[in-house]
C-alpha cells in the first residue's frame, strides 16, 4: 500500500492538479477567513468553514475524476488487477494520498483560530471541533468520487457524476423539505443522503458522535464500493462469473445493512453520550440546576413544538437534553401547516411559530419563540442581533409551572397613572411561575386573598383614602409590596401613608448625584451597588440603575425594621423645584448629602386571628400563638422597571426585582431560575494594516505562489 500510496501522492504533484486543488481551496478559505473573521471581526472559523464548503463540489470531482478512470481507459488498470498486492491496498493507498492532498488545506485552516488569537478571544474547542466537521465531509467526497471513478473509463464522467452525486448530498435536506416538512419514511431514507446538514449541525458547537461515526461509515462504504467494482472486472470472464457475481452482491447488500445498522445503534444513544457542548457558553448544555429538578420529576411532561425538527438547531439539541435527563420529558412536533388548529386546545392567542407548549395533565404553559431569544437593536444603523438564549430557563420554568400544585398570585396596581412594567420584569416573574395581573382598587373591595405581593410602579397621581386603606389593611395581614417612587409634581399624602405604616418617605423632589462615579451621562442617572442581604445577597457585585427617582426616607423612631439597599454618595442634591432648577448642584432649599436610593422594610407582629383559635381549641398549651411577617421593597426612580434602562446594567435591575418578588413571594427556594445564556459574540480587533497583510498572504501570495510552483514542475518535466 505504502508503494501505491507514495506513487499517487507524487503523480498528484509532477501534473498541476495537486497544486491547482490545494491552491483554490485555500483561496476560497482565505476569501471567506478575510471577509468573516478580518473584516467583519467574528471570532468564529466556523462561519469561513460553512461558508466555503459548497466548493467541494467543484474541487472533489477534479481531484478525484482521474484516479481510476484514466487507467482503466489506458488499460494500466490490467497492472492492478494482476499486481502482486490486494486491491484494498491499491484503493486505500489511492484514497490516502489524495485525502493527504486535502488535509494539506486542512492543516493551513487550523492556522486561522490562532492568527484571530492575536486579536481578541476565540473558542478553541468549537472551531477545531468545526475543522474537524470540515475534514470529515471532504473525506467522504474524496471516497465518493474515488467510487464513481472506478465505474468508467471516462474522465469527463466520472467529473460530472461526481458533481452530481455531491450536488445531491448536498441539496439534500432542501429536496426533503419539499417532499414534506413533517417528515415521513421517504424523507427518513433519503435524510441518510444528507452530508452537509450533519457537517454543519457539528459547526454549531457539538462535537456529535453520530456525524463521526456516520462519515466514518460512508468512507468505509465507498471504498469497499471500490474494491468490489475493481474486483468484478477481474471475473468477468470467469465460467463462474454469475455465482461470484452473486456472492459480491450479497456481500454488498450485507455490508451496507451492517453500516446503517451501525449508524442506527449510535442513533438509539442517549443524547448525553453523542453529543458534547464545545461552546464557549455551554449554549446546548443543561444548567445544574436543571438536571437536578428533572431528575426528581415525577409526573410526565409532554412539549408539544409548533414548528418541524430542524427549524431551530439550539432549539431541538435543548429539548433533546430534556429528554436525555428525564424519563418522564417527551417531545412532539406539530407543525402548523398540518395542524393549524392544534394550539387551540390550550390557548386561545396562536403563538408564533416554532413555540412551545408545555403540557402535564390538564395544566400547559405556552413558551412562546418570541421570548426564547433576547435581541439588542443598533441604532446607529438599526440592525438587530441575537444577544441571549433563553430556552432552557423558559422551558424548565414551563415544566415547574404545569408541575407544581402552589400557584403564587402577584398583583400590578394600576388607575393612578403608573409607568408600564418592561418585559424584562414581567419575564422573570414567568421564570419563576408567578402569575401576574393588572387590578385597579377603585373597583374592588380589597386587595384579593391570593395576593401574594403588591406591585406599585411609580404612581403620578396620589390613591384614595380608601384605596390606600385597602393597600394597608392587606400588608398588616402578612402581604408584602414592591414600590417604585418617582418624581411626581402632585402632593401625594395617601400614597405616602402607605410607606409611613412601614417607617418609610420621599424627600419629594427630584435626586442627583454630583459625584461623577455614580452615575451615567446625567447625575440624574444614578448607579449604585446594593448592599449584601437577604433580598440581594446574590447582587452585591453588580450596579443598579435609579432614573428620575426621589430620594427615600426612613423614620427610626417607627415599628418597622428598616435596611438600606442602595445609598448614594454623599454628593447628592435632592432638588425640590427640578422644573425650575438651573443647575444640578445644591440651591436654596435642596436637601445635600447621602440618600436612600433604596430600602427594605420588614414588621412582624403577632396573629391575632391565629392565636385567639389557638386559646379556644388549646387545652392551656401558650405555645399555638403564631406572627406574621409583612415586607415592603421601596425604590427610588421612575423608569427602575424599564427594559431600556435595564439593559444599561445588563439586566440587573430585573435580577434585584426577581430577588425581591422570590423573596417576599417564598418562591426563591421552591422555583427554579435559569439566567438567560450570552448568545453573542466579542468582536475582534483587527487593525486595518492587520487585514490587508492577512488577506494578502492568505487569498494571493500563497495560492499564487502554490500555482506557479506547479506550472514550474510540470514545465521541467514536460522538457525532460
Amino acid at each position: 500500500m505504502s508503494s501505491v500510496y507514495k506513487r499517487e501522492f507524487k503523480a498528484f504533484f509532477h501534473t498541476v492538479i495537486g497544486w491547482i486543488f490545494i491552491a483554490a481551496m485555500l483561496f476560497v478559505t482565505g476569501l471567506y477567513f478575510t471577509i468573516y473573521n478580518m473584516l467583519q471581526a467574528y471570532p468564529k472559523v466556523e462561519y469561513t468553514l460553512q461558508g466555503s464548503i459548497f466548493l467541494f463540489l467543484i474541487a472533489m470531482p477534479i481531484l478525484t475524476m482521474r484516479v481510476l478512470s484514466e487507467e482503466r481507459k489506458q488499460k494500466t488498470d490490467q497492472l492492478i488487477l494482476t499486481a502482486p498486492v490486494s486491491v484494498w491496498a491499491v484503493v486505500l493507498g489511492k484514497y490516502l494520498a489524495m485525502a493527504t492532498i486535502f488535509a494539506i488545506t486542512v492543516a493551513v485552516t487550523c492556522v486561522y483560530p490562532v492568527v484571530m488569537s492575536f486579536f481578541g478571544t476565540v473558542a478553541f474547542a468549537s472551531g477545531y471541533c468545526a475543522i474537524l466537521a470540515y475534514a470529515l465531509y471532504g473525506f467522504a467526497c474524496i471516497a465518493i468520487g474515488l467510487f464513481i471513478s472506478s465505474l468508467t473509463e471516462s474522465i469527463v464522467i466520472s467529473a460530472l457524476c461526481t458533481f452530481a452525486a455531491l450536488f445531491v448530498t448536498y441539496m439534500m435536506s432542501g429536496f426533503c423539505t419539499m417532499i414534506s416538512s413533517t417528515g415521513n419514511i421517504l424523507t427518513t431514507i433519503l435524510g441518510a443522503f444528507d452530508m452537509r446538514t450533519r457537517c454543519t449541525d457539528m459547526m454549531n458547537g457539538t462535537f456529535e458522535l453520530d456525524t463521526v461515526i456516520y462519515f466514518v461509515t460512508v468512507i468505509f462504504l465507498m471504498l469497499f464500493l471500490t474494491v468490489q467494482s475493481i474486483q468484478k472486472r477481474r471475473w468477468e470472464n470467469t465460467k463462474s462469473n454469475r455465482a461470484v457475481g452473486v456472492f459480491t452482491g450479497g456481500f454488498i447488500a450485507i455490508i451496507i445493512a451492517v453500516c446503517v445498522i451501525v449508524n442506527a445503534a449510535v442513533g438509539l444513544l442517549p443524547e448525553t453520550v453523542t453529543s458534547i457542548d464545545v461552546t464557549q457558553n455551554s449554549l446546548y448544555s443543561l444548567t445544574d440546576e436543571s438536571k437536578e429538578y428533572l431528575a426528581n420529576l415525577e409526573e410526565d411532561v409532554t412539549i408539544y413544538v409548533l414548528g418541524s425538527e430542524g427549524d431551530d438547531y439550539i432549539v431541538d439539541k435543548t429539548l433533546k437534553k430534556y429528554e436525555g435527563a428525564s424519563s418522564h420529558i417527551s417531545v412532539v412536533y406539530k407543525d402548523p401547516t398540518t395542524y393549524p388548529s392544534f394550539y387551540e386546545t390550550y390557548t386561545d392567542t396562536a403563538p408564533s411559530d416554532e413555540s412551545m407548549i408545555v403540557v402535564c395533565g390538564d395544566s400547559s404553559k405556552v413558551v412562546d419563540y418570541a421570548d426564547v431569544y433576547e435581541y439588542e437593536i443598533d441604532y446607529t444603523t438599526y440592525s438587530q442581533s441575537v444577544t441571549g438564549y433563553d430556552g432552557e430557563g423558559l422551558l424548565t420554568s414551563a415544566i415547574a409551572n404545569v408541575t407544581s400544585e402552589k400557584a403564587t398570585k402577584v398583583y400590578i396596581i394600576t388607575g393612578q397613572d403608573e409607568q408600564e412594567i418592561g418585559s424584562d420584569f414581567t419575564d422573570t416573574m414567568d421564570k419563576r411561575n408567578i402569575a401576574y395581573e393588572e387590578i385597579t382598587l377603585l373597583t374592588m373591595d380589597a386587595v384579593p386573598d391570593d395576593c401574594s405581593c403588591l406591585i406599585i410602579n411609580s404612581p403620578s397621581s396620589d390613591f384614595s383614602e380608601a384605596d390606600a386603606k385597602k393597600i394597608t389593611d392587606y400588608l398588616e395581614n402578612g402581604g408584602n409590596a414592591f414600590i417604585v417612587c418617582g418624581v411626581t409634581t402632585e402632593d401625594m399624602p395617601n400614597f405616602e401613608s402607605i410607606l409611613e405604616a412601614y417607617s418609610l418617605g420621599i424627600t419629594g423632589g427630584l435626586l442627583v448625584d454630583n459625584d461623577s462615579n455614580s452615575y451615567v451621562g446625567y447625575p440624574y442617572y444614578i448607579v449604585a451597588k446594593p448592599v449584601s442581604t437577604d433580598l440581594t445577597s446574590s447582587l452585591s457585585d453588580d450596579y443598579l440603575l435609579f432614573i428620575s427617582g426621589t430620594g427615600i426616607t426612613e423614620d427610626a423612631s417607627g415599628d418597622a425594621s428598616v435596611t438600606q439597599l442602595a445609598t448614594t454618595s454623599e454628593s447628592a442634591v435632592v432638588k425640590s423645584n427640578p422644573a425650575n432648577m438651573t443647575t444640578f448642584e445644591a440651591e436654596s432649599g435642596d436637601a445635600q448629602g447621602e440618600q436612600i436610593l433604596a430600602a427594605w422594610s420588614v414588621i412582624t407582629a403577632e396573629d391575632a386571628e391565629a392565636s385567639a383559635d389557638a386559646s379556644s381549641d388549646a387545652s392551656g398549651d401558650s405555645e399555638s400563638s403564631s406572627e406574621i411577617t409583612s415586607n415592603v421593597v421601596a425604590v427610588s426612580g421612575m423608569g427602575f422597571l424599564n427594559d431600556e434602562i435595564n439593559s444599561y446594567v445588563s439586566g440587573h435591575n430585573a435580577d434585584f426585582f426577581s430577588s425581591c418578588i422570590a423573596y417576599m413571594t417564598d418562591t426563591d427556594e421552591t422555583t427554579v431560575s435559569i439566567a438567560v445564556k450570552d448568545y453573542g459574540v466579542e468582536l475582534l480587533t483587527v487593525t486595518n494594516r492587520s487585514v490587508v497583510l492577512l488577506s494578502l498572504a492568505f487569498t494571493v501570495i500563497l495560492p499564487v505562489f502554490l500555482v506557479i510552483f506547479g506550472i514550474i514542475v510540470w514545465a521541467r518535466r514536460r522538457r525532460r
